[in-house]
């Protein structure tokens, strides 16, 4: 809230309850399944946020993270 909801905000806050429901719900997630259900939330919110390069870079950055994360 203290950011304002800007567009890269929301897209956090997507990517966050994605990852928060797999745990939840103590099920594997693919980081492919992962990413594509986030993408998919946040282009329902905003269908215009796929033109900006901040779109792409946070889902790339976020893969690599993953990928990161699991080696």
């Amino acid at each position: 809230a203290a950011a304002g909801f800007a567009v890269p905000t929301q897209r956090a806050l997507v990517m966050l309850a994605v990852a928060w429901a797999a745990i939840l719900s103590r099920r594997f997630v693919s980081m492919t399944v992962g990413l594509s259900t986030s993408a998919l939330c946040v282009v329902l919110l905003d269908p215009l946020t796929v033109t900006s390069a901040s779109f792409w870079l946070s889902f790339i950055t976020v893969g690599l993270l993953w990928q990161l994360g699991q080696s």
